[in-house]
């Protein structure tokens, strides 16, 4: 749909949406009280779900909004640094987070001493030795396999300091891994009681009391959520009385109700995209509105297939000088012009430009201009010569075709499409294709080409997205996530030395080495970095780089 016509639907529905919209607050309130006395509400949209990644609910949908009412041991700033929330954020430096002689592990919790939860009650070690304890049990499933292998015992030392005892060494302890917050206290008879119904306790939505800035008033099922202030919030008292988050799955909604003014704000990337917040912008030119674009750390690529039984044509995508081929058939400016509007960050790996690695590791990089001569060349040098009519490229020793498939996924057709008209113009044959709805793991190890992906550089360094031991095979019925078959020992042993470097500098070096292996060996197709829209109506105050890491400090004008 062109945007006139996206306009001209959009208008239906505004008109709509404002007819149902709560009328205005007057100046002063039905008591006679002025005006500064109604209730700051803020209203923004999101998607139903639980607390996130807590025990008992591994693989469920998160709430949209967790952040308001649940504070974490660690979180990640706007440049994807881990900083202290209600911990100190651990570190070899200080001591807080070290190597043993005999290859153990230990990490030192220091816990703010102000930190209640919102029902009054003070956080303390004892509760972190309970989620611990939580985490640990087989019979209640979440996302931290690993970790929690290497994590063997804990203590509380005192009210305010938890350790726990590592049988080995993990890069990504500083994130507090399996030790989000529960609170003992209300959680521990039905863990004792009633452990099979855990998971589904109502204590992880409508009746969930945490750590954060606002504690959940009133959950209406496939309605809205709505915050209350947390006046003993540590990290001080919010300026607005209340937050509702409005439950939509419809981006065309989602705009209208913003038009219309019955929603405030919008911050999440998969409700509305970068077409429809540029529409946003052009109507609320002259306003005090605001829309602006932040980049992420989700990095817009093409996995190919590496594994020779499947992989088509026999001698194409296995070949490294036909990889580097394809980078250079590549202009990633023209594609991102086309996806975004030029807006996002071109990526040359999978170093976002704000990230902290970005000064070391990023560089690191091999560059892949847009260069079609270059890439025609790389061709015939790997034996693909242009045979017949159609322009499609033939290898010189088998009379194979260079066709392929080219599947889309995460909503990238624009991009797929883009991709395919670049390659046929050296020679390469893309069937454009989608992936079904429904996954189908053991389908995907076997595509012939490549497809669209939307990860970040966690999921390729540390969570086996490019790992040999991490291959999807029948072995483990397909769970590996290293689905392409791409298999790399100098990468394999870059890997095994990351994730057990737990000092910060020795890190990012090994980091700056898996980078250049890996683009010089092109195991996939870096694009660019998505970007997540931010749209503000005006008299919002506070909101930053598209986060909820201060959102206490958010206000709105009376």
């Amino acid at each position: 749909m062109n945007r006139l016509a996206r306009f001209a639907a959009l208008s239906i529905l505004v008109a709509l949406v404002a007819a149902c919209a709560p009328a205005s607050p007057n100046t002063t309130t039905s008591s006679g009280q002025p005006a500064s006395s109604v209730p700051k509400i803020l209203t923004l949209v999101g998607r139903e779900g639980l607390i996130p990644d807590l025990p008992g609910q591994a693989g469920r949908t998160s709430l949209s909004g967790g952040g308001f009412v649940h504070d974490f041991l660690t979180e990640r700033d706007a440049s994807d640094r881990v900083v202290g929330r209600v911990a100190e954020a651990i570190s070899v430096d200080s001591g807080t987070w070290k190597l043993n002689p005999d290859g153990t592990m230990d990490t030192i919790w220091k816990l703010r001493t102000n930190v209640k939860w919102q029902d009054g009650t003070p956080f303390t070690a004892d509760d972190l030795m309970f989620t611990f304890t939580a985490f640990k049990d087989p019979d209640l499933p979440s996302r931290y396999g690993q970790p929690l292998v290497l994590m063997t015992s804990a203590e509380a030392l005192d009210s305010h300091t938890f350790v726990v005892h590592w049988s080995g060494p993990w890069a990504t302890a500083n994130e507090a891994p399996a030790l989000i917050p529960l609170p003992k206290h209300l959680l521990l008879d039905l863990y004792t009681n009633d452990k099979t119904n855990f998971g589904e306790t109502t204590r992880y939505h409508r009746d969930f009391i945490g750590l954060g800035a606002f504690r959940i008033l009133n959950w209406e099922l496939g309605s809205h959520v709505e915050f209350e202030r947390f006046d003993d919030y540590y990290l001080g008292r919010s300026p607005l009385d209340r937050i509702v988050i409005k439950f939509m799955s419809d981006p065309n909604a989602v705009v209208a109700n913003l038009l219309a003014g019955s929603v405030d704000m919008v911050f999440h990337k998969d409700l509305i995209d970068t077409e429809g917040a540029l529409e946003i912008k052009q109507r609320w030119q002259g306003t005090g509105n605001k829309v602006e674009f932040f980049p992420s750390n989700r990095l817009i690529s093409v996995e190919i297939q590496f594994k020779p039984e499947f992989a088509r044509p026999a001698h194409g995508w296995v070949n490294r000088d036909v990889r580097q081929a394809m980078m250079y058939a590549i202009d990633r400016v023209a594609i991102n012009d086309a996806a975004t509007h030029g807006l996002s960050p071109l990526a040359d790996g999978w170093v976002a430009p704000h990230h902290e690695l970005a000064s070391i590791a990023g560089p690191a990089a091999p560059k892949y201009p847009y260069d079609v001569n270059r890439a025609r060349q790389l061709l015939v040098q790997a034996g693909w010569t242009a045979t017949g009519g159609d322009g499609v490229l033939v290898h010189s020793a088998t009379g194979e075709r260079f066709e392929t498939d080219l599947w889309n996924r995460f909503a990238l057709q624009k991009e797929q499409t883009i991709l395919a008209d670049y390659w046929k113009s050296v020679g390469v044959q893309a069937n454009v294709k989608q992936l079904p709805q429904r996954r189908d793991r053991e389908f995907e190890t076997t595509l012939n080409g490549g497809q669209t992906m939307d990860q970040t550089i966690y999921d390729y360094t540390y969570n086996g997205r490019i790992g040999t031991a991490d291959l999807a095979t029948a072995a483990n019925r397909y769970t590996g996530r290293n689905i392409g078959g791409y298999s790399n020992p100098r990468v394999d042993e870059l890997l095994a030395r990351l994730v057990v470097t737990i000092d910060p500098r020795e890190s990012a070096s090994i980091h700056r080495d898996i980078v250049r292996e890996i683009f010089t060996d092109v195991a996939l197709f870096p694009l660019y970095f998505q970007i997540t829209p931010m749209l503000v109506r005006e008299g919002i105050t506070g909101p930053e780089e598209g986060t909820t890491i201060n959102t206490w400090k958010w206000d709105k004008k009376s």
